[in-house]
């Protein structure tokens, strides 16, 4: 039961990371949203997830 669940979670996020490296300009966009609201911090705080527009289209496209 745990492997199974486990699996439906990795599939989606293995298939997202996969399409990020085969598009670099996309990983590059998505990599300079995170800089500029991270500002050096090691870690995003969930509060500043909304504003970020671009990870939320990755992830659905991803989904």
């Amino acid at each position: 039961m745990f492997v199974g669940g486990t699996d439906t979670t990795f599939t989606p996020i293995d298939w997202a990371i996969n399409e990020l490296l085969q598009n670099p300009c996309v990983m590059k966009e998505l990599q300079q949203e995170a800089q500029k609201i991270g500002q050096g911090r090691s870690m995003i705080p969930e509060d500043d997830l909304d504003k970020m527009p671009y990870l939320k289209e990755v992830l659905k496209e991803s989904l």
